[in-house]
């Protein structure tokens, strides 16, 4: 796509329309009038189908014979043949740059797609190492020191309750074993009781008094070693709940520990996963690192051929700017149309440029600033300085090719208003409007480089810039 006043067919009744001004083709013919009518049947041929373009192998070998055919005729000594040539060879110039633009287009587009690679990768790097981070971040120490703590702290309070579940086992045991001892003493004296009972019994009362009384102390020995037995058993009684809580402590305390201890292995655990994770993460960032630096290589030789691209173009139109110039010298208002026409492409050239040159820069920013840094930040950091400059640069010679254009537009309506020269004119009116625009011969067209229109007026055609 072009921002210029497409021209083709104007080149041809241009050229024809200075010849004619020279005196035309004849017999007598100089060879420079002969090579422009033949250069200029060669661009009506090329306009043959409408205004639609010829195909670019075939446009661009006529351009090229155009400028071979008529540069050595630059020095003729009639005004309207070297006007004539001048005017062809600056407009296929204008052509052959605008197929370079369209090399333009197609660098771009292809390093606007590798640019957009390079996002991508740049969106894993930033993903993959906040989640390395976050993974790096975890730290269960302090948790994990407690636990260890209030493990030493059970621990502490399980052998003071042992202990003193030891004590009160002691106790009970002996308390136990004391009172059996009683009662096996009563069993034996009862024993004893009443085998004497029996031999008193078989005596008479008189016989059996000594036996009686005999049984009846033993008995009162063994009611008292009953009621020591009893109070010993009452005791151990009170001591057996005793035991039974501290034992229920113990498996309490036991138990809190055994929570402790798998909180322990659930942290040790997921520390462990973190740190794979996070190993994972880094790897997997170290390939985005890999996939960026690989792209940024192909984006470094894109941007190269985009450079040459441009490179291209810029040389097409400067040569069109200066056989224009060379051209306004004899046909001031046409030539300076046409100049203007050679400023207003390079001005729109040099404005892409800068727009590539700053989506560049938005990438080697983003590149050189992320956090955690590339590698290579300071080498992205350098590159976006100077493709920053190189973008002011081509934003300046932007700026400064239109205002070239708007320049030679206003000169051409000066030199309109001081001049009525008929076959100029119409040249003139063919030039800037071009056979697709007559209809807009009143001054309505909006496509006009600059803001150039034409306007018709009461005393003939003339060319205004707009407001």
């Amino acid at each position: 796509m072009t921002n210029r006043v497409n021209m083709r067919l104007p080149l041809v009744m241009t050229a024809a329309a200075l010849v004619t001004l020279a005196g035309g083709c004849t017999d007598r013919s100089t060879d420079a009038d002969k090579a422009v009518h033949a250069q200029a049947r060669e661009m009506q041929a090329l306009s043959a189908g409408g205004t639609a373009p010829a195909p670019r192998g075939v446009e661009s070998k006529a351009m090229n014979l155009v400028s071979t055919d008529l540069t050595p005729h630059l020095s003729s000594t009639v005004a309207g043949e070297k006007s004539a040539a001048s005017m062809m060879l600056a407009q296929s110039n204008l052509n052959l740059a605008e197929q370079a633009m369209g090399d333009v287009g197609e660098a771009e587009r292809q390093c606007s797609a590798l640019i957009s690679q390079v996002d991508g990768y740049l969106v894993r790097w930033r993903t993959h190492q906040a989640v390395k981070i976050a993974a790096e971040s975890y730290d269960p120490s302090a948790e994990l020191a407690e636990i260890a703590s209030t493990k030493l702290a059970k621990d502490k309070e399980i052998a003071t309750e042992r202990q003193n579940k030891a004590k009160l086992e002691a106790q009970l045991s002996d308390l136990k074993s004391k009172a059996k001892q009683k009662m096996d003493e009563v069993a034996g004296r009862e024993a004893e009781y009443g085998k004497l009972m029996e031999q008193a019994a078989r005596l008479s009362a008189t016989e059996g008094v000594a036996l009686v009384e005999q049984a009846n102390g033993i008995k009162r020995e063994a009611d008292l070693l009953r009621m020591a037995g009893t109070k010993l058993e009452a005791q151990a009684g009170v001591i057996e709940p005793e035991v039974r809580e501290v034992a229920a402590i113990i498996n309490q305390l036991e138990n809190q520990k055994k929570d402790l201890e798998g909180t322990e292995v659930a942290l040790a655990k997921q520390l462990s996963d973190r740190k794979s994770e996070a190993a994972e993460a880094g790897a997997a960032a170290q390939a985005a690192a890999g996939q960026i630096s690989q792209a940024m290589a192909e984006v470094a030789e894109a941007r190269d051929k985009v450079e040459v691209a441009y490179n291209a173009a810029q040389s097409q139109y400067s040569k069109g700017v200066s056989a224009a110039k060379e051209a306004s010298r004899e046909s001031p208002a046409a030539g300076k149309a046409l100049l203007g026409d050679a400023y207003v492409g390079a001005g729109f050239m040099h404005w892409q440029r800068a727009q590539g040159l700053r989506v560049y820069t938005a990438l080697l920013n983003s590149l050189s600033r992320v956090e955690p840094a590339l590698s290579d930040k300071a080498k992205y950091t350098q590159a976006a300085t100077e493709a920053s400059e190189q973008a002011k640069t081509a934003t300046t010679s932007a700026a400064e090719s239109l205002e070239q254009a708007k320049t030679q537009f206003s000169g051409v309506r000066r030199q309109w208003s001081t001049r009525n020269d008929e076959h100029e004119h119409r040249l003139l009116v063919i030039l800037v409007g071009g056979p697709r625009r007559r209809r807009h011969a009143r001054g309505d067209d909006p496509g006009l480089p600059g803001g150039v229109e034409l306007q018709r007026s009461d005393d003939g055609d003339g060319v205004r810039q707009s407001a």
